[in-house]
C-alpha cells in the first residue's frame, strides 16, 4: 500500500513538474490579476512572442481605455527589462526584446465587450477574472460566463 502512495506522489509531482514549474524560457503566456483604482479586478494575459498584453475586463462601462492602460503602463515598461535579466530568455528567437537604444515596450489590448462577457453586478469582479482564468486554460469559451451563472 505504502509502495502505491509513493507512486502516486510521484507522478503527482512529475505531473505538476511537467505543468506548472515551467520557467519563462519555457513559456508562451503568463496569467496574472490586476486591480484598477482599488476597486476593480481584471485578468491581464502576457503573450510573449506576441509582445502582448491583453486585458480581460469584465466591466468596461468603469474605467475606459486610458485609464486601463495607465494601470497597465508600469507592466508595459518593466516586463522587458525583467525578461532581459531571465537567464536563457534573451537566446529565444520568438522573442523581440530590444530595440537600438532600450528594450520595446509591451503592447496592450483590452479585449472587446462582444468578446469578453459583461457583468451588470458590480463588486464580481474577481470571480470573473477566476472563472476568464479557468475558462482560457481549459479552452472552454468565455461566452460561459455570465452573471446568470456565476
Amino acid at each position: 500500500m505504502a509502495e502505491n502512495s509513493t507512486e502516486k506522489s510521484r507522478e503527482i509531482r512529475r505531473v505538476f513538474d511537467d505543468h506548472f514549474q515551467r520557467g519563462w524560457t519555457e513559456v508562451e503566456e503568463v496569467y496574472y490579476p490586476l486591480n484598477i483604482g482599488a476597486n476593480h479586478w481584471v485578468l491581464v494575459q502576457i503573450d510573449l512572442p506576441a509582445h502582448m498584453l491583453t486585458v480581460y475586463d469584465s466591466d468596461q462601462a468603469l474605467y475606459d481605455d486610458a485609464r486601463v492602460e495607465q494601470a497597465m503602463c508600469p507592466m508595459m515598461k518593466m516586463l522587458p527589462y525583467f525578461l532581459l535579466n531571465v537567464e536563457g530568455v534573451t537566446d529565444r528567437a520568438d522573442l523581440d526584446l530590444t530595440t537600438t537604444t532600450k528594450p520595446r515596450d509591451f503592447d496592450v489590448r483590452r479585449l472587446p465587450p462582444n468578446v469578453v462577457p459583461q457583468t451588470a453586478k458590480s463588486g464580481d469582479y474577481g470571480i470573473f477574472v477566476i472563472k476568464h482564468l479557468e475558462c482560457l486554460l481549459a479552452d472552454i469559451p468565455l461566452s460561459n460566463v455570465v452573471d446568470d451563472v456565476m
